[in-house]
């Protein structure tokens, strides 16, 4: 698209260090001004919900202790690298506070769009993002999957905790190479009288799925483990367990950083396009996280609708 001077200007960017591919289908078509449109959208309520969000980052601080990484299966997901300072311009650590948009400002903006939002997080980590997500819905029924014990920092934020459902153990592999029994298990947190749920189990097991039947969710948020073949799995077990509501829908999925996500995340929105329709809208795009560098996110829509998505 450079024209005669394309190969000079690719050359001179790969010995830069950036690496140029050619634009898939979906970029192509559906990034389109994705920005510009959810931005220009409603400013005054993104710059209410951003507020919000910075608001209980500055509240929470530390957002796990050391021990307890230590202690954990994965380190909750979180490499050694990003736990406390800061990687340089554009990488902010764990316990750092992002000033430019992240994924969880434009999820709470899409969601807000949504009534009787019921919203699904599938690898809540630290909670970082899922507990943002629960301050700016106290009305919504929210629901976490994450096969570590809840973080004991964002436990403390809730009012009281009980197991409402436990079925079967499975051995999982954990960063040791030792594998570890995880109890599957539904604890339902209490926050300003109205009820959470942390299901602690393995995203790859039938049984984890099969104990959400019956609920309908309309946000979910994919940010487990970060392989093709767990992002297909997820969506197999979605549908096949009827968990996703009619609509309006919106499918939100982290980390797509290399072909095989990508290609799976094309898969999975095929799939969601034909249980939706022809007027669904979907992209892929780079956006920062709860902490990192930016990275490439990917978004499914039910409706091009102003009033849910775009």
């Amino acid at each position: 698209m450079l024209g005669p001077i394309g190969k000079s200007v690719k050359g001179a960017l790969t010995k830069a260090g950036y690496e140029v591919t050619r634009a898939t289908g979906l970029e192509r078509t559906g990034l389109r001004s994705f920005w510009e449109d959810w931005y220009s959208k409603d400013p005054a309520l993104f710059g209410k919900l951003y507020a919000a969000n910075r608001a209980t980052l500055r509240d929470v601080g530390e957002w796990i202790k050391e021990a307890d990484l230590a202690g954990s299966l994965w380190r909750y997901g979180v490499p050694e690298e990003w736990n406390t300072r800061r990687q340089g311009l554009g990488r902010t650590g764990l316990n750092e506070m992002e000033a430019e948009p992240t994924y969880t400002d434009l999820i709470a903006f899409i969601a807000s769009q949504i009534p009787d939002l019921n919203y699904l997080e599938i690898g809540v980590s630290v909670g970082k993002n899922w507990l943002q997500i629960i301050e700016n819905f106290p009305d919504a029924a929210i629901f976490g999957l994450d096969v570590e014990k809840p973080n004991p920092t964002v436990a403390k934020r809730f009012q009281d905790s009980k197991v409402v459902h436990t079925a079967g153990k499975f051995d999982v592999e954990t960063l040791s190479g030792t594998p570890a029994a995880v109890q599957l298990e539904h604890i339902e947190f209490t926050r300003a009288g109205l009820p959470v749920t942390y299901v602690r189990g393995d995203q790859f097991a039938p049984e984890t799925w099969a104990s959400l039947r019956g609920k309908q969710f309309n946000f979910i948020f994919s940010d487990g483990v970060h392989s093709a073949r767990a992002i297909e799995g997820e969506m197999d077990h979605l549908l096949s367990n009827e968990l996703l509501a009619d609509g309006p829908f919106v499918m939100y999925w982290d980390d797509l950083v290399n072909t095989a996500m990508q290609s799976a995340f094309e898969r999975n929105v095929a799939l969601l396009t034909k249980r939706y329709g022809p007027d669904s809208w979907s992209g892929l795009y780079q956006i920062h996280g709860t902490y990192g560098a930016k990275r490439m996110n990917g978004i499914f829509c039910s409706f091009t609708s102003p009033s849910y998505c775009v």
